[in-house]
């Protein structure tokens, strides 16, 4: 009696999270890449580059000391013989002027 294996060779599947994302200057991002069935994953940024100082672990771009010129969208990307598969997120990083900790009004002087 033969045993035959046999191996069904599936196209990914790329799911990305979060799909939005808004931090402060400063501050650090991370993006996760969740691929089925099991592959490596490329990170990219649309119409630019991916910076310098970011750090990719299993699928998990980490982006310490965000810049305002890190905003935009983000892409994931997988792929195998039987076919690819890619998944988005957009970032948005807020300049230190806009960021708005603690807002106090005096409604005082709104009166007449």
């Amino acid at each position: 009696m033969t045993t035959t294996l046999y191996y069904v060779l599936v196209p990914p599947r790329v799911e990305v999270t979060p799909s939005q994302l808004s931090v402060n200057h400063g501050s650090s991002l991370r993006l996760f890449c969740l691929v089925r069935p099991l592959l490596p994953v490329k990170w990219s940024k649309v119409n630019g580059s991916i910076p310098s100082e970011s750090e990719q672990d299993e699928g998990t771009l980490i982006v310490n000391k965000v810049e305002v010129e890190h905003t935009g969208k983000y892409r994931c990307h997988a792929s195998n013989a039987a076919g690819s598969s890619e998944g988005f997120t957009s970032v948005a990083v807020f300049g230190k002027d806009f960021q708005i900790d603690n807002i106090k009004v005096d409604l005082n002087i709104l009166s007449p």
